[in-house]
């Protein structure tokens, strides 16, 4: 139907163009015409003359030209008292004409919007973001477009984050390209850095090698402004993700202990309340224990995830909904750690907090926690069988037992079966015995076993596909830790 409608109102151009005197050498032109002006609009005729002097290049020896054409658009589509050119319906059809002869002829983009009113360039942006996802090579005159001035790219980054459909990946990929090149100017990588709030967008889907770059353009705005040290210690935890996401656990290793040692400068400079920038050492640091106990090095990883739990309990985590979900990974993590070098009276105090906090959890939201609830408690009666309380030890692995097994009608596909919870038993049961008879130290080879724990990078990594969707005017670079999970 819409090819039928544009083909009557080209026929329409024809006729009355040569009745007009608008010479032209294909119908192409007239397209281009009507397309710059359902493009942009025009409030009065000089907007207009713009315009079109811009989309025939002509010079100012040709103004009679424009004004020509310019007249013969406004009777085509008259605007009324108030604008030049009126609107041309219906959307569909406008939105057709427009995308057909930019696609075709992307100057009408990079030669016209760096030059037009702060109206026009309002009106033509939402259409060409939308258009950017069907014709992806759209994107780059229009972010080369918008880097003009630092006014286009606001209205470009604004109007990008209120498209309901979510930013194309090809504008992603613009925004992305712009942080990493070096030629980029500093001040306008900062401007445009300043104006993203959720860098999830910018990571989602890239590899370590792509992710690194992009770390190495946040430390390119970090390094003689400290206010972006907290967009770069974001970006770390970013690249931290991509390598484990890769199986890259030493390359990960390397990365979250340079992020560690960032967010605790930023720590010691911030101001008590500053609860966002501790929340991000938190988290970090757990990721770090993570990754050591994956290295083979439990010792060192018991004491970052000690360094963690401390910091949760200064938050008041046990008491935070917000908190609840990580206080009780870390506590988790630590109890095991201590079990594992031959500390199993304070295992057994951690890993109940990790069960009484999973509890918690599991009254709010049954099917996200009750597999992490389950977990602890068979880790609680291993520990109590190994320092010989057997009734305590018995009550908690009876209770994973029937918790698993009440669930597992809803959740056969995702909980273990019940036989698994009573070997998972007895295997941490004889691996904790043998921790605390003295048996060796397990070797780096052994340590990568299979997890049953979360992600090691918390939060977890971002997904394939995310879009950038959280775009804002307002600066938030001193923000450290991106929405909770």
């Amino acid at each position: 139907m819409l090819g039928s409608l544009f083909g009557r109102e080209r026929r329409y151009w024809e006729r009355t163009a040569v009745a007009a005197q608008i010479s032209y050498t294909s119908p192409a032109v007239l397209d281009e015409a009507v397309a710059v002006a359902a493009l942009y609009g025009a409030k009065a005729a000089e907007e207009a003359h713009n315009v079109i002097r811009r989309l025939m290049h002509l010079d100012g020896r040709d103004g009679g030209i424009a004004r020509r054409l310019s007249g013969w658009l406004r009777e085509q589509y008259p605007g009324g008292s108030n604008r030049y050119w009126g609107r041309l319906a219906p959307v569909a059809l406008r939105e057709r004409i427009v995308v057909n002869a930019v696609a075709v002829n992307p100057t009408m983009v990079s030669a016209i919007l760096p030059h037009v009113t702060t109206d026009q360039a309002r009106r033509a942006l939402p259409l060409l973001v939308r258009a950017c996802a069907r014709h992806p090579d759209l994107a780059a005159p229009l972010w080369t477009a918008a880097l003009h001035t630092q006014q286009l790219i606001t209205l470009l980054l604004d109007t990008m984050a209120a498209t309901p459909s979510g930013v194309p990946d090809a504008l992603t990929d613009e925004i992305r390209a712009a942080l990493i090149r070096p030629q980029t100017p500093v001040d306008t990588a900062r401007f445009i850095a300043d104006r993203i709030r959720d860098q999830s967008g910018l990571f989602a889907g890239q590899g370590p090698a792509v992710a690194g770059q992009l770390v190495n353009g946040y430390r390119r705005l970090a390094a003689d402004r400290r206010e972006y040290r907290p967009a770069l210690a974001e970006a770390l935890r970013h690249l931290v993700a991509s390598q484990v996401a890769e199986d890259q656990y030493s390359a990960a290793l390397d990365t979250v202990s340079e992020e560690v040692d960032l967010r605790r400068a930023l720590a010691e400079a911030a101001p008590a309340d500053a609860t966002e920038v501790f929340e991000g050492l938190n988290a970090a640091l757990f990721t770090q224990a993570d990754l050591l106990d994956r290295e083979g090095r439990p010792v060192h990883a018991l004491a970052a995830v000690a360094a963690a739990v401390d910091g949760y309990e200064r938050l008041g985590a046990a008491n935070d909904s917000g908190l609840r979900e990580r206080f009780a990974a870390a506590l988790s993590l630590h109890g095991r750690l201590l079990g594992e070098t031959g500390r199993p009276e304070e295992a057994l105090t951690s890993t109940a907090a990790a069960a009484a906090q999973y509890r918690l959890l599991a009254e709010d939201e049954p099917e996200r926690h009750l597999g992490s609830l389950a977990s602890a408690l068979t880790e609680l009666s291993s520990l109590y069988r190994g320092l010989g309380q057997h009734r305590p030890a018995l009550e908690a692995s009876t209770e994973a037992v029937d918790l698993l097994r009440r669930r597992g009608t809803r959740t056969a596909s995702s909980w273990p079966r019940p036989s698994s919870a009573r070997r998972r038993t007895s295997v941490t049961r004889a691996r904790t015995r043998r921790r605390w008879t003295g048996s060796p130290k397990r070797s780096a080879s052994t340590s990568a076993r299979p997890r049953t724990s979360p992600s090691p990078v918390w939060p977890p990594p971002t997904t394939r596909g995310r879009r950038i969707s959280a775009i804002s005017t307002v600066p938030t670079r001193h923000s450290t830790r991106s929405a909770t999970p």
